[in-house]
């Protein structure tokens, strides 16, 4: 090099660092500038959306405030005789609240509290408004022996409270109960909020004690202001308007934010010291820049490097290899789990090995030839592979793929992998690289996605032959129900055809019931709804009951029902009786519906050896000898939707539920069962269930229902409230009272009955029957209405809800709203009387 062309290339490299370092600074410059704006902007709009959130809870505050003394009036106004259940009562709601104290105060100023202090405050302006215009108000009061406080009043009707005239209500709360209830604590507590009016003079402070005085407009006088003026701030507070900017004061400097309240003239206002919030972006601030400095001093210094070395020497051979990693570095991020090995053709030698190979394959990475090594480990048949002259003849760029079975180290079988070949000419370089990726993991996925979807398409098979027997077992009591309604019609005159034709459809109706009875019973278990009621039962009063059911059904196939009953020594147990009777209702009917005619039932109840001393143990048998159950059926009988075909089930009506259902419940138990059959023999369920025992003595069954002669003695004379929004039902409940000569008003919603219980008299009714889902007002509300009003009949008048909501849940529900006991749809006749006779007895 000449020593012109040295000073040249000096110069040029001289004028691009001065270039570099001027356009860094000025970079640098320009950087902090929109950092410290972007600081600003950020930490005020973080400022102002938490004070929003402040402003918000404040506005909640003096809502809950008002609505609390709006629902405190009427509760005082009916206990005014009662001054020590007023006491109790505001001293319960002061702790709920957290208020200070509560006041009646009178149009001299004048207050006293529930417990008896007395004494006069200030109002101010806000005094006209509560007296005389009769609002709501907010002030900032103070009384002749406490401090200034915050008070929240409303107008109310004249009243007398212990003999002290009041035409107000009010709450209180002191500086430190509203910081409380505010909860203002961001920003390490270091934060001040104001309440002032739009002259700045301070309302509510939450750092009382914090020497700035009384107006805080004046505190700011003397501060520096930017991104706004003293002069805009005043503007802004006088015109109630949002506003945000930083000032600095006594060396320090500040974030001011303000808004209007929400219930008031006055504005909410946050102040905090910049280092406090700006704190973490500072850091970051300060991290960024130097970072942005030191790579800027590091591009700079790279630049000149690489003038000075692209200047001295051409590519050398460190930067061919450079190259060669640079292209392999490209495809491994894209998966860095795979395998790499490249060969150069011409040469026949191996320029590149991926350092995971070892990891994945067990071969070193400085294997002399780590492919033939893979080879060796593939499974698949040399025939299957690459042949090396395809491989030759690919285009640049081209590939080819094929999948092989490879052992890899540790593994107890072969892993499925995906084998690549990349062909690559670059000048005089001849590449080929082959990549190995493991797709072991995507197989299983694909062989889990196919068994799923053979599972879903098995389960809509089961779903759709499902819904193809309930179209049949649905439309068969139906269409009975239609046929012989239209024979009904024509068989008015005839008083023995008219009777058959109506048990016939009352037959059909409680069949197709229960086929619905089992879809919910099955949803409300799927969906972990369905809980146990415990109570007091008696064992042989719900055999009896379970007998009542089935001994029906087995005399009209003429089938033999026999029950044995052995070494029984505890009748009296806790326990879910509708649950046990589902159980053994549904091993029984199903008992019943594949056992020929003539065949025989046997249902044994034998009581076990007891594992705890307060539980009892019994075991459950029902033995047919009936058509039995194939044995690959067994393995899938309790699964919902599913029912045995052949011939002979086919026959006979059913949704396939109650064996899931069956077996849910006696889980939910905490049983077991156990199933022996052979076909064309019979079957056996074992049931086995545990108790706790029962020490009192239980008391005997409720009477049924006597004739009607009887119902009409006994309940003649009653006058119900009903609240119906169907007509035929309304007119078929009012047909089944007037049988027993009590009469009724009935309402197609629960807000025109709770209108006309408003006016009702001692005598009017004895009794409501309540519809829960209806138009308007459902029943629950309409409970909950009558049991809060103000006619006293309201706390004493039995409520029976009447509803076709019919599980355990929805009678708690109803118990919950204030009824008095649940009736379910379609109406039991009998237990509507052993209700009404209940209540009315």
């Amino acid at each position: 090099m000449d020593k012109n062309r040295k000073k040249q290339y000096l110069l040029l490299l001289f004028t691009a660092i001065l270039l570099t370092a001027a356009a860094v600074i000025f970079i640098l410059r320009d950087y902090m500038s929109r950092v410290d704006n972007r600081i600003y902007l950020t930490s005020t709009t973080n400022l102002r959306e938490v004070y929003s959130q402040v402003n918000n809870k404040l506005s909640q505050i003096v809502n809950e405030q008002w609505d609390l003394l709006a629902m405190s009036e009427d509760y005082i106004d009916s206990n005014a005789d009662a001054p020590e259940t007023i006491v109790s009562f505001v001293d319960d709601w002061k702790f709920s609240w957290k208020f200070t104290d509560f006041y009646f105060i009178n149009t001299a100023g004048e207050w006293c509290t529930p417990d008896g202090a007395a004494g006069t405050m200030s109002f101010g302006s806000a005094w006209d408004k509560l007296i005389s215009k009769q609002e709501k108000v907010i002030v900032d009061a103070d009384t002749q022996n406490q401090e200034s406080f915050m008070l929240f009043a409303i107008p109310v009707d004249t009243g007398t409270y212990n003999g002290f005239s009041y035409d107000a209500l009010a709450v209180s709360y002191s500086s430190d109960a509203l910081n409380a209830a505010l909860g203002v604590s961001a920003f390490r507590g270091q934060a001040t909020c104001y309440i002032t009016d739009l002259s700045g003079n301070i309302i509510f402070s939450d750092s009382p004690t914090k020497p700035i005085g009384k107006n805080l407009l004046n505190y700011l006088a003397d501060a520096e202001f930017s991104h706004a003026t003293y002069q805009k701030v005043q503007a802004d507070w006088a015109a109630n308007t949002f506003g945000q900017c930083s000032y600095l004061l006594n060396g320090e400097k500040y974030y001011l934010v303000y808004q209007p309240t929400d219930f008031s003239d006055w504005l909410l206002v946050s102040m905090i010291p910049a280092d406090i919030i700006d704190s973490d972006m500072l850091i970051v601030q300060k991290t960024t820049t130097l970072m942005v400095g030191f790579t800027c001093v590091v591009i700079l210094a790279l630049a000149v490097i690489f003038m000075f070395m692209s200047y001295q020497q051409t590519i050398s051979q460190k930067n061919q290899e450079l190259f060669w990693r640079d292209i392999m570095s490209d495809i491994m991020l894209q998966n860095l789990d795979n395998v790499y090995i490249m060969i150069e053709v011409n040469q026949k030698q191996t320029v590149y090995v991926s350092p995971n190979v070892e990891r994945v394959f067990g071969i070193s990475h400085t294997s002399a030839h780590p492919l033939f090594a893979i080879q060796e480990l593939e499974l698949s048949p040399e025939t299957l592979d690459f042949p090396i002259e395809d491989l030759m003849q690919m285009p640049n760029g081209g590939s080819r793929v094929m999948e092989c079975q490879i052992r890899t180290p540790g593994a107890s079988a072969p892993s499925l992998f995906q084998k690549s070949v990349f062909h690559i000419l670059d000048g005089q370089n001849n590449l080929l690289i082959f990549e190995f990726s493991n797709r072991t993991h995507e197989q299983e996925i694909r062989a889990d996605i196919e068994a799923a979807l053979q599972a879903a398409n098995t389960a809509n098979q089961i779903k759709s032959a499902f819904l193809s027997n309930m179209s049949h077992d649905i439309r068969t009591p139906m269409n009975a129900i239609m046929g012989i309604s239209s024979l009904l019609l024509h068989a008015a005159h005839n008083p023995a055809k008219t009777e058959e034709y109506a048990r016939k459809i009352q037959s059909s109706s409680q069949y197709m019931l229960g086929i619905i009875n089992d879809i919910l019973d099955m949803s409300k278990i799927e969906s972990g709804q369905t809980h146990l009621h415990p109570e007091p039962l008696n064992l042989s009063e719900q055999i009896e009951q379970i007998e009542m059911l089935i001994r029906p059904q087995a005399v009209q196939k003429k089938q033999t029902f026999s029950i044995y009953k052995d070494e029984i020594l505890h009748e009296s147990i806790e326990g879910d009786p509708t649950k046990l009777r589902q159980i053994l209702v549904n091993i029984l009917g199903n008992a019943v519906k594949y056992t020929p005619d003539g065949g025989s039932i046997d249902f044994h109840i034998r009581e076990l050896p007891r594992t705890l001393h307060s539980y009892a143990r019994y075991q459950f048998t029902i033995k047919d000898n009936g058509i039995g159950i194939e044995a690959d059926f067994l393995e899938h009988i309790y699964e919902p939707f599913v029912r045995a075909e052949d011939s002979v089930t086919n026959k006979v009506s059913g949704t396939g539920l109650g064996m899931a259902i069956t077996k849910s419940l006696v889980d939910m138990m905490g049983g077991a069962i156990q199933i022996d059959s052979t076909p064309g023999k019979g079957t056996c369920f074992d049931v086995f269930l545990e108790f706790r025992i029962n020490e009192e003595t239980m008391a005997g069954s409720k009477p049924g229902a006597p004739d009607s002669a009887d119902a009409s003695t006994r309940l003649a004379g009653m006058k119900l409230l009903c609240a119906e929004d169907n007509a035929l039902n309304a007119e078929i409940l009012k047909s089944i009272l007037e049988l027993w000569h009590v009469s009724c008003d009935i309402y197609p919603n629960g807000k025109e009955l709770c209108d006309a219980f408003a006016s009702a008299r001692p005598g009017d009714y004895d009794l409501i029957l309540m519809d829960i889902q209806m138009p308007v007002m459902n029943g629950y509300e309409a409970t909950r209405t009558i049991r809060n009003s103000s006619n006293p009949l309201g706390q004493t008048i039995p409520i029976i809800a009447m509803t076709a909501n019919a599980f355990a849940d929805d009678v708690q529900q109803s118990l919950d709203a204030g009824m008095n006991a649940h009736l379910s749809k379609p109406i039991d006749i009998d237990k509507l009387y052993q209700t009404l006779q209940t209540m009315f007895g």
